[in-house]
């Protein structure tokens, strides 16, 4: 996936909301924003939304240093999902397939908002993830290799997705699994200390 015009103004608003919560001053976010800016129209537009998000991290590194400044995002992420955690496993264990169930929350992750404020209703995201179809759908044959599997490894990624991983391993209850995280702060990249936070060593190590 190439930048889309759309990730301008999207990121933009991350990094607002992020200096806004760091209680940044006023100058000190002209300078970040003007970084931002400058570093966006230098970018290769064949790059990907994932390189304008780096931008992102990169242009608040000189004002924050080794603190992470989305800390509070994604504790707020992961909280939303906790807070639905049993509601959902619930859910999932009254499916003919939980695993299946599971699979496609986990997937589902990437999209769930969980901006300030956005309270998630469990049964329309439980209905929307669980019947939306698959473009190319092998979710049969992925449970199956779980099921049969001795071993399982998820990578993660953001915090709040992180939490449908965990009920992922939770469900699939694969004798040997494993949760991979970044091992200082990305973005909203989930760390050992939100791994910790969520619980995720109860499922996995």
């Amino acid at each position: 996936m190439k930048i889309d015009l759309r990730c301008i103004p999207c990121n933009l608003n991350s990094l607002l909301r992020i200096l806004d919560q760091n209680h940044a001053g006023e100058e000190e976010k002209k300078q970040v924003v003007r970084t931002f800016m400058k570093e966006v129209a230098e970018m290769d537009w064949s790059d990907t939304p994932i390189d304008i998000g780096r931008k992102v991290g990169e242009v608040l590194e000189p004002l924050f240093g080794d603190s992470d400044a989305f800390r509070d995002i994604k504790k707020m992420s992961n909280d939303n999902l906790l807070e639905i955690y049993d509601d959902l496993k619930t859910e999932l264990l009254k499916l003919d397939d939980p695993l299946i169930g599971a699979l496609k929350l986990s997937v589902a992750g990437n999209i769930i908002d969980v901006a300030p404020g956005h309270k998630i209703d469990i049964h329309s995201t439980m209905k929307d993830a669980l019947s939306r179809p698959f473009a190319i759908d092998d979710l049969q044959e992925l449970a199956d290799r779980i099921r049969k599997a001795n071993s399982l490894l998820i990578v993660g990624d953001n915090c709040g997705e992180a939490v449908l991983d965990k009920l992922l391993l939770d469900i699939a209850k694969v004798p040997n699994s494993y949760f991979s995280v970044r091992t200082k702060p990305a973005l909203n990249d989930i760390t050992m200390k939100e791994a910790l936070e969520i619980g995720m060593d109860e499922v996995a190590t």
